[in-house]
């Protein structure tokens, strides 16, 4: 069942009016990052119109994603006797805050996630991914239901570097294209691929655009539409199952040192067009290009950062992908030679 979605200039004080129902006491995770002005702001809009009575401030030091992490979490949660969890931050804290649900399940306590900066699509769904000590993914916790509420707030998105918003545009893209190829691949129509193709729209007619508001420091009906694009979709993106080849070859490339500092979105977006040309969509990559090069973002491994791109280098990122968590759960299954073809093909068609 899917969870409430609030979208709104000043979303994240104004928390109370969702949250009526979902018990007395709650745990407001976040980094170091927040000022103190706004989480008493967010402590009192918690309380107003809500039946939450008491609001406790937990500040995580340099949240990661792993394991062990998620489950000294969940023990700290489990014993404040929270009711309600409400995670603000990065996706980074939204991560950490979504697996330490996990082993509080099915009793766990309701969800609430409040992104401090929108730089990908994931903030939205269930699934936290994992990480080693290494920082490489090496697994994925899927929670039982979907986060009671995501609040996004577009006075946070407007007063961050656009940079954010290019690169969740990027994972977007990246993310509707996939999911729509796993569809053709599958023989899925009706409401799926109209919602990923709505997503990819809305990126496309609107994101530069959006940016120039960003820039301007204005909220507007278009910058609305796509912070709404690339963080109201990603759940039924899950549900396809979609992984085909940008998110499987940008797990491998994440772990390049050329590409270390690079987000998440970026790489997965840099990969579109071998991902277009794989699909058979050739004629395509131009368009996206211009696209990707109009919101500033990388459109080929080169672009992104990567210093060598011959054959047997490339083969190697793809047969690391393969092997990887995002290869193993894509919709088709490649051969080394056929990806790496695909990504080699494209390459050249980026100028």
């Amino acid at each position: 069942m899917a969870g409430r979605y609030a979208l709104s200039s000043g979303a994240a004080c104004t928390l109370g009016e969702h949250l009526r129902g979902m018990g007395g006491s709650c745990l407001l995770l976040c980094d170091r990052h927040p000022s103190e002005d706004l989480l008493r702001r967010m402590a009192d809009g918690i309380r107003s119109g809500s039946d939450v009575e008491s609001v406790e401030v937990m500040r995580l030091e340099r949240p990661k994603c792993e394991k062990g992490r998620a489950r000294e979490l969940a023990k700290a949660i489990g014993e404040s006797g929270a009711t309600v969890v409400v995670a603000l931050g990065s996706s980074k804290v939204l991560d950490l805050s979504r697996a330490a649900m996990k082993p509080l399940q099915p009793k766990r306590p309701a969800l609430v996630l409040v992104p401090s900066i929108v730089s990908s699509n994931a903030c939205v769904g269930s699934l936290a991914v994992m990480y080693d000590e290494e920082g490489r993914v090496n697994g994925f916790w899927q929670l039982d239901r979907a986060p009671e509420l995501v609040a996004v707030d577009l006075d946070f998105v407007v007063g961050a570097d656009p940079r954010f918003l290019a690169a969740a545009m990027g994972d977007q893209l990246a993310s509707s294209l996939e999911a729509l190829h796993a569809c053709t691949l599958r023989g899925q129509g009706g409401a799926g691929p109209a919602a990923h193709a709505a997503a990819l729209d809305a990126v496309r007619t609107g994101g530069i655009a959006a940016l120039d508001a960003v820039r301007a420091g204005e909220v507007t009906p278009i910058l609305e539409l796509v912070v709404r694009a690339v963080t109201h979709y990603t759940p039924a993106q899950e549900a396809a199952s979609g992984v085909v080849l940008c998110h499987a070859l940008g797990e491998a490339l994440s772990a390049d040192p050329d590409v270390r500092g690079r987000m998440h979105g970026e790489v997965v977006g840099a990969c579109v067009p071998a991902e277009l040309v794989a699909a058979g969509e050739r004629d395509a990559v131009g368009e996206w290009v211009r696209f990707l090069h109009g919101v500033g973002l990388p459109a080929s491994l080169v672009e992104l950062g990567v210093r060598d791109v011959s054959e047997s280098r490339v083969l190697g990122l793809c047969e690391q992908a393969l092997a990887g968590m995002m290869g193993e759960g894509s919709a088709r299954r490649w051969t080394v030679a056929e990806m790496a073809a695909a990504v080699l093909e494209a390459e050249p068609l980026v100028v």
